[in-house]
């Protein structure tokens, strides 16, 4: 369509001068008939017209492309979540094994200390037992005064 307003706005074309027959050309130059300067044009206006869905079809793939972008951008951040998310479990899980680790060293001690007061309560029990038995050895009571008693050393 520029191409058309710029030949009809000019006052010198040389391409579309109408030429008397028999006329000389002194310059060099290109001359139509009228049949091929109408095919021309048609040929001109069909290429424009190519031209203008051309750049409707660019618009809309650059508008396509923003928005793939757009995605890309957004799957791209969403895999960034997903590995901070990832990252924020496992030391979620080695926290917890640490915990499980001592709680399972805390039991083993209570178990070991469950079997260390056993031995302490039989050992006291024993040792009462045997010293009680010592004591009643060195005491004497005497049999027609029950309250009373001696200790022989």
């Amino acid at each position: 369509m520029k191409f058309l307003l710029l030949l009809l706005l000019t006052t010198q074309s040389f391409s579309a001068e109408f030429v008397k027959g028999g006329t000389i050309i002194e310059n060099d130059s290109v001359v139509f008939s009228v049949d091929e300067a109408q095919e021309l044009r048609k040929e001109i206006l069909e290429l424009e017209d190519m031209i203008s869905k051309g750049e409707q079809l660019v618009s809309e793939l650059r508008k396509l492309d923003s928005n793939n972008r757009k995605q890309i951008d957004s799957y791209l951040e969403i895999i960034d979540l997903k590995d901070r998310q990832i990252t924020s479990y496992r030391s979620t899980i080695e926290l917890d094994r640490d915990r499980v680790v001592r709680l399972e060293k805390r039991e083993r001690g209570h178990k070991v200390e469950k079997w260390v007061f056993l031995g302490v309560g039989i050992g006291i029990t024993i040792g009462s037992l045997l010293i009680a038995d010592k004591i009643d050895d060195y005491v004497e009571t005497p049999q027609n005064q029950p309250n009373t008693f001696k200790v022989r050393f």
